[in-house]
């Protein structure tokens, strides 16, 4: 290793940059995971102090109401075109639920080629699993905006400020599903969903080899582990190492702590950003 300068920056001071630039990122996630709390809370304590007649209505609450198994998925498609969008979401999983039925794919089919908005926020696990991975991509290919987030809060869709889907416990994708029309809990549920949308990791599909290279980056600047990397990248555990040793070599560094310091320094990661995004390479 030489202590010669990288730009108008040596070794040295591009690593304190970055141990900056770490401290202060997790500053940010913290500071989100508390808005989420906070959110969260706000929906319990609006959900108890709705009048108790109102719940007997309803089955749940007033602008709550249970949605029965098999009027799911109608209740979706018919949420999707009478609301215009956009269309919010948080998936948990695509082997259940009012979303996986085929009729909802050729709506949203139909109604993002009339210009709509659909923006998904799937979890790791979809991610990670090949079904997962064949369901996003079918998605996209149609014009779903979509980011990947590690602990996604709970499962559910938000159609416009019109109403919202979600489990009826929170995170238990078995639980059954309610039907929200209170428009405090829609505009909370809204902010939910841009505050854990933001904070997701950006789908991205790798095509030269340098895209991967700039792909793997941002994923460990997430934090993600080897495994998790390699089954988000459809990649073998060993292929991940490999490269990742590849580019400590091309680098010149000895850890990954190092290599972070170095791709910062060089431009490839925007460290600025709330979610590391690699910057555009020109081509040479």
């Amino acid at each position: 290793m030489t202590s010669d300068p990288v730009g108008d920056r040596t070794p040295g001071e591009s690593i304190r940059e970055l141990s900056l630039i770490i401290d202060r990122e997790y500053a940010q996630l913290e500071q989100r995971r508390a808005s989420l709390l906070d959110m969260r809370s706000g929906v319990l304590r609006l959900r108890s102090l709705l009048p108790a007649e109102a719940a007997e209505e309803t089955g749940t609450g007033a602008g709550i109401q249970r949605i029965p198994a098999d009027q799911a998925s109608a209740e979706v498609e018919r949420l999707m075109e009478a609301s215009g969008g956009p269309v919010r979401s948080v998936t948990l999983t695509v082997d259940e639920g009012p979303g996986v039925d085929d009729a909802i794919y050729r709506a949203t089919q139909q109604q993002l080629a009339a210009g709509m908005v659909q923006q998904t926020l799937y979890s790791t696990s979809v991610a990670e699993s090949a079904s997962g991975r064949r369901w996003m991509a079918m998605y996209a290919k149609i014009g779903e905006e979509q980011r990947v987030g590690i602990n996604p809060p709970t499962e559910f869709g938000v159609f416009g400020s019109y109403a919202v889907i979600a489990t009826e416990t929170w995170a238990d994708v078995q639980s059954g599903y309610v039907l929200i029309r209170n428009p405090m809990l829609v505009a909370a549920f809204t902010a939910l969903f841009e505050a854990a949308y933001g904070a997701g990791l950006p789908v991205q599909h790798a095509g030269t080899d340098r895209d991967a290279d700039l792909q793997l980056l941002e994923l460990l600047a997430l934090g993600m582990k080897d495994e998790a990397i390699a089954r988000y990248l459809g990649w073998g555990l060993r292929t991940v190492r490999r490269r990742i040793a590849r580019l400590m070599d091309v680098h010149g560094v000895d850890t990954r702590y190092q290599l972070g310091a170095a791709v910062v320094a060089a431009g490839l990661i925007d460290p600025h950003a709330s979610v590391p995004m690699p910057r555009r390479v020109r081509s040479h």
